[in-house]
């Protein structure tokens, strides 16, 4: 829903900062999807308690990182992002 709001429209598409905010809270969506799972869903029964272990927390900065990496990838593969045209600077001499 939030992507939704943030390109909803043509005008917020054009705007370069919303496709990457739109990018930023679908990454946002997927960490919390995996905190979800193993901090908050996960019960544990009485008397017992989690803490996530260090590679259950790398994988989960992996799987960001991964993201921003694909994120990052595509937008200079792919037009998906508007670029800026450079035009040559007459030499001053």
């Amino acid at each position: 829903m939030a992507t939704f709001l943030l390109i909803g429209t043509v005008e917020a598409r054009r705007n370069p900062a919303r496709p990457f905010l739109a990018g930023i809270t679908v990454m946002l969506s997927g960490i919390l999807l995996r905190l979800n799972g193993f901090l908050i869903a996960f019960d544990t029964g009485p008397g017992w308690s989690y803490c996530p272990s260090a590679p259950e927390l790398l994988v989960t900065i992996g799987i960001f990182a991964a993201e921003v990496f694909g994120y990052i990838c595509s937008t200079r593969r792919f037009p998906v992002l508007p670029r800026e045209e450079t035009y040559a600077q007459p030499a001053h001499g």
